[in-house]
């Protein structure tokens, strides 16, 4: 089977995190290729998609592409055969039927590749040309057009009914002098974000809230299943993110603590909030006052399988920021430091930590990332981390190749234009 993701604003880890999640299911895709913008590959068996789209924090539209081709000089004249793929693929001919176009490049070069091709004018040419000539057939048919970049959203494809038996958005991959046609099939649930991110009772905007999405993608990255069953654990639980959606992915040995009462008794008071609405269960009792620094007081040695964590990533820093970067790294390298000696008594053989390291936008130290250059101060501590007992195994081997923009520590960085810290991914096996 053919499949595509399109891809988030944050390309490299949305495919790191495909790729951990296809290796913990025991699937090895094949035929890979990727860009900016998606993320195309086979599959020796069928993938459950609405499952693995729930599951993705990445990933923003999934779908399957199918074996029509088109050359991409003939796409603007190709309205028969785009018409028949259309309604080939829709359950029920009946009634109104609805159309979306979107395209997307499978090469690096996004702008020059699609800007040249199909842009937004031309998809909308091509999906009135579409139309008229279903309207010919005697067919109602509605089409959603993209305004100004070549591709409808999340939003658009949901709202207007393009995942439903009476339509569909066909989406176009310019590689080379070849287009391949594609369906989506599932697109990411923003509402449902919204409503778990913004509508649970506490959320503290004068910390810096982990994500939900944010919170999946460091799940996946652990490369587990919830179908094992393993144990995992959030020291720096703060109101919960990260165990909310580990228990809505299905993990059932799920156990939280933080250094603060108050947040312990915030994050029992979120996750009880959040099984009710869902009609899950969870004894909240999991959730514990502890000092990440001193883990062996409440957990049994060996005892936990994984551990996914954003600890603290030191004061808010903005643009007017005097403070000294210097000091702040000083004293967060001996909390995490202290953190990791501290996990690696609790950690099961092989066992993973997940981490979140805070990244600040310097002027002085240049670090080169793909084509564009940052400048970022990181802590410094990673071969302090190696010689505690750990190694870094963000990148899988099969992945690594696909991911221009990781860091020269082999990390990933999640981070916004106007942020001034960055977030970056780490994941750390335990080796001895």
């Amino acid at each position: 089977m053919n499949y595509f993701f399109i891809l988030g604003r944050n390309a490299d880890i949305s495919v790191a995190e495909i790729f951990s999640v296809l290796q913990s299911l025991s699937v090895q895709p094949h035929d890979v290729v990727v860009s900016r913008d998606a993320l195309v590959l086979n599959t020796a068996s069928e993938l459950p998609l609405s499952q693995l789209q729930a599951r993705l924090g990445g990933t923003i539209k999934t779908g399957v592409v199918l074996e029509d081709t088109l050359a991409l000089q003939k796409i603007g004249s190709s309205e028969q055969m785009l018409s028949e793929i259309f309604l080939r693929l829709l359950s029920n001919h009946n009634g109104r039927l609805t159309l979306g176009l979107s395209a997307y490049t499978l090469s690096q070069e996004t702008k020059k590749v699609i800007g040249g091709a199909l842009t937004s004018k031309t998809l909308k040419s091509l999906g009135l040309k579409i139309k008229r000539l279903l309207r010919d057939q005697e067919y109602s048919v509605r089409f959603v057009a993209a305004e100004r970049e070549p591709f409808l959203s999340s939003v658009q494809v949901s709202k207007n009914g393009l995942l439903e038996d009476k339509g569909k958005e066909l989406v176009f991959f310019v590689d080379g002098s070849r287009v391949r046609i594609g369906v989506t099939h599932i697109t990411q649930e923003f509402e449902e974000y919204s409503f778990r991110d913004w509508q649970r009772p506490h959320r503290g905007m004068d910390i810096g809230i982990l994500p939900p999405k944010l919170a999946q993608i460091m799940l996946n990255l652990t490369r587990l299943s919830p179908q094992d069953a393993p144990t995992l654990l959030d020291p720096f639980c703060g109101f919960g993110s990260i165990l909310q959606e580990a228990l809505l992915m299905g993990y059932s040995n799920v156990f939280g603590s933080d250094l603060k009462e108050e947040n312990v008794q915030m994050a029992r008071n979120n996750i009880s909030w959040l099984m009710s609405k869902k009609g899950l269960s969870y004894n909240i009792k999991n959730i514990s006052v502890c000092d990440a620094t001193q883990l062996g007081t409440l957990y049994k040695k060996a005892s936990i399988n994984a551990i996914i964590t954003e600890p603290f990533l030191g004061p808010v820093v903005t643009r007017d920021f005097k403070g000294s970067l210097k000091k702040i790294s000083d004293d967060l390298s001996t909390l995490y430091l202290r953190f990791f000696s501290e996990s690696k008594s609790i950690l099961v053989p092989q066992g993973v930590v997940s981490c979140v390291f805070p990244a600040w936008q310097v002027r002085h130290r240049r670090i080169r990332l793909g084509r564009k250059k940052h400048d970022y101060l990181f802590l410094p501590i990673l071969e302090k981390i190696e010689q505690l007992g750990f190694k870094n195994v963000t990148l899988l081997p099969e992945y690594e190749p696909l991911v221009s923009r990781a860091t020269p520590r082999k990390t990933l960085l999640y981070s916004r234009p106007e942020q001034h810290v960055a977030r970056e991914l780490i994941v750390f096996q335990k080796t001895s």
